[in-house]
């Protein structure tokens, strides 16, 4: 897609020509980062590292809309490169960060690569329009900057966002008592059956949702609803946590009759303080987060054991938790902050793509060394 068909599509949605989100997008900033090559990403901001050349608003960390979706990612090696899912107008209209064979597109995903004859081969994976980006639509749905007439694909909410919903509205209907939580049907706030981000997802029955369809139940009342639902949650979630201690009961061995009724004494416990092993906020506390940083991190251990075991050496996980620690500057591997989650990701994927293996895999033509968060993602929350 060139820059006319850019501000073609961009006319036909009713939209601004270009991306109104554009200062303090983080998806621009981490595209920027990657296609000027900078360095040093895995001992501070990105963020801080782009404003020292000027690339970002000063007031970028206050006013940021945080990364929705797919994480851009990138592999770069110095006869093969490519990248997936990021900024269309870093590529578009930013000469001289865009990647170098994709300038004057609207690139999202894209490979290049050196043949036997030395000539550089380059293919554009996928090209989109600011308006199909996650980041632009939560931005849409809670502050509304343009008319809502999209119509773009349908996107089903994830396993993953479905239970959180349920969740959300107690398992029921948010507008009645309907509770048949197979039949319940998640309606997109906004109108825009592609932006499935959990703040534009409510659970409703069908009646309910035909209503809402013909503004029987008003716009207005659903917003309220949905933000009444994430106050509750919210509340019930600071609540107190009651421990349950099972005493004289029969688990053990189980005694025919009464229809095997174990009675059980439930105590309160009262004056001790739950303490967490991570951190509010940390990536230890996000089970996606926690889980795609200790694959890569298994996935660099494998890959460092293969040169260690002619010496006689195996890896040392404490020794490299330790050395992560003190680059990120933080309380332990698993206590990084979750807004440095793609920090750490690109700390460890360039770790496993710079050791021996990873360069024995090149020569077979193996190109991908370790699962994008993508894919792991979709792995780890599809239903069975």
């Amino acid at each position: 897609m060139n820059e006319k068909e850019y501000f073609k599509k961009s006319q036909e949605k009713n939209l601004p020509a270009r991306c109104p989100i554009l200062d303090y997008c983080t998806r621009r900033a981490y595209s920027l980062y990657f296609f000027g090559e900078f360095k040093g990403g895995e001992s501070q901001s990105v963020i801080k590292i782009l404003q020292k050349h000027n690339l970002l608003k000063n007031d970028f960390d206050e006013k940021a809309i945080e990364l929705s979706g797919e994480v851009p990612e990138v592999l770069f090696l110095d006869d093969y490169k490519t990248y997936e899912n990021h900024c269309p107008e870093v590529n578009l209209f930013d000469t001289t960060y865009g990647f170098r064979f994709a300038i004057g597109t609207a690139s999202t995903s894209g490979v290049w690569n050196i043949d036997k004859s030395r000539n550089n081969k380059f293919k554009n994976l996928k090209s989109r329009h600011y308006s199909e980006c996650s980041e632009f639509s939560k931005v849409l749905f809670e502050k509304p900057l343009v008319k809502r007439n999209m119509t773009l694909k349908r996107k089903n909410p994830t396993y993953r966002q479905k239970v959180r919903l349920l969740q959300e509205s107690m398992n029921q209907c948010s507008f009645c008592d309907f509770s048949d939580a197979g039949r319940i049907q998640f309606h997109h706030i906004d109108e825009n059956p592609a932006n499935t981000i959990l703040e534009n997802l409510i659970s409703v029955c069908p009646n309910c949702h035909s209503l809402i369809g013909e503004k029987a139940i008003a716009e207005d009342e659903v917003l309220n609803k949905k933000q009444e639902l994430k106050s509750n949650l919210k509340l019930e979630k600071k609540k107190e946590i009651t421990n349950i201690k099972i005493s004289k009961s029969t688990l053990n061995n189980p005694i025919v009759g009464n229809n095997n009724v174990i009675n059980i004494n439930v105590k309160k416990q009262t004056g001790k303080k739950i303490v967490q092993k991570y951190p509010e906020g940390s990536i230890g506390q996000d089970v996606l987060m926690y889980g795609y940083s200790k694959y890569l991190a298994d996935q660099y251990a494998h890959y460092k054991n293969f040169e260690l075991k002619s010496k006689g050496q195996k890896f040392n996980y404490a020794s490299f938790y330790g050395k992560v620690k003190k680059d990120f500057k933080a309380g332990g591997f698993f206590h990084i902050p979750q807004t440095r989650f793609l920090d750490l990701t690109i700390y460890l994927q360039s770790r496993i793509n710079r050791t021996i293996l990873a360069k024995v895999n090149k020569s077979k033509g193996i190109l991908k060394n370790y699962t994008s968060f993508s894919a792991y993602e979709l792995e780890n929350t599809r239903t069975e």
